[in-house]
């Protein structure tokens, strides 16, 4: 790299969430439920409480409303599930969470297995682990509707460490019986060592993180995570500036503004698609149309003053506008929805960084390699 096609300006916002671990204090949220996240430190899965943000080994996390329809997700009833062949043990090895509730399902032709009456596209998550070190047995997770050959399965090899696996069976439409299990299908697949398993999720669509029921289905609501008011006053710079984002996003929707709270904004993304979007009042413009990378960790850029506004995307330009004045008033950063708190998506932001002015071209290039 050049040095000298770096920003001259230092960044007046940095905060790089995968290193640090930690939700900085002038980040808000807003979701009137509990979540579970996966913390970096300790490796435990924990619980965050209402309104209070989550940053797991991968930074910022951010997910949409979900249901778990799973009753005892800890296996807190043992007669809930149905089992063949040898029984699980249950409460025999520490889970997840640091609790003494994970049950070990023996080695041979046994499994677990329940029926839902669902008609979404459903996934099945749970955790599983060797349940003596160093030995290490294979096994399956499976869904089909009712008893009959697995439409949906997920083969998994068990490590001295606790793993999720999952399997999303798409739907027929239709009210039909999901049937899901752990371990052998027709004398086949079974665990070829004990296993240790824990944590069980049915959820509509893709999977999400882990979220606990005990004796009724459980939901954790949607999550707006934002900087506002004074807190992003302290580093936005209101005539010129460049937002960089090293993030993933896992399904479509809103993305990333800087807004007023009205439709004065710098909005960079939304749908399917990346804009530059610069918008005071009714006045707006747009440029671009990029696809959005889903499912894989990207670097983008929008840099923006009077009547220059661009977007980076992995080192290349995406879009850019000639025209435009810079908003008025704005006072808050969205991540990850639109300033109405639409469309939530799912993902996670590793780094953010702002500099209060409009960085060169080179530099964006830089920047978001």
């Amino acid at each position: 790299m050049i040095s000298h096609l770096y920003p001259a300006s230092t960044p007046s916002l940095n905060l790089n969430f995968k290193s640090s671990r930690v939700v900085d204090p002038r980040i808000s949220c807003t979701r009137n439920s509990t979540a579970t996240y996966v913390d970096p430190v300790s490796g435990l899965l924990k619980t965050a409480a209402a309104n209070e943000a989550r940053v797991d080994e991968d930074g910022l996390l951010f997910e949409e409303a979900k249901t778990n329809i799973f009753e005892y997700s800890s296996l807190q009833n043992t007669s809930y599930l149905s089992a063949t062949g040898t029984a699980p043990t249950y409460n025999y090895a520490v889970a997840p969470d640091g609790t003494t509730t994970a049950a070990l399902l023996p080695a041979g032709n046994n499994q677990v297995n329940k029926t839902f009456y669902l008609t979404a596209t459903q996934t099945f998550s749970v955790w599983v682990k060797s349940a003596v070190v160093g030995v290490h047995g294979t096994s399956k997770i499976s869904l089909s509707k009712g008893q009959g050959t697995p439409e949906a399965s997920t083969q998994f090899t068990t490590t001295d460490t606790w793993q999720r696996i999952s399997v999303t069976r798409n739907s027929t439409g239709s009210n039909t019986g999901l049937y899901f299990q752990i371990g052998q299908w027709a004398n086949q697949d079974g665990p070829t060592q004990d296993i240790l398993f824990w944590g069980l999720q049915i959820e509509e669509n893709q999977l999400t993180s882990y979220i606990p029921t005990n004796g009724s289905q459980s939901q954790r609501l949607a999550e707006l995570v934002q900087i506002t008011g004074t807190n992003f006053t302290s580093w936005y710079n209101q005539s010129q500036g460049t937002m960089v984002l090293k993030c993933l996003q896992k399904n479509q929707g809103s993305t990333f503004n800087i807004h007023n709270g009205s439709n004065n904004r710098i909005a960079s993304a939304y749908g399917a698609y990346y804009y530059s979007v610069v918008s005071n009042g009714t006045a707006v413009s747009q440029q671009g149309g990029t696809t959005k990378p889903l499912n894989q960790v990207f670097k983008f850029a929008t840099s923006n003053k009077q009547d220059d506004h661009v977007l980076w995307l992995n080192g290349t330009e995406a879009a850019r506008l000639t025209s435009g004045n810079m908003p008025v008033g704005t006072t808050t950063f969205n991540f990850f929805t639109n300033h109405g708190n639409a469309d939530p998506v799912r993902g996670f932001v590793e780094r953010m960084t702002f500099y209060p002015t409009r960085v060169s071209d080179d530099a964006l290039t830089i920047l978001t390699k």
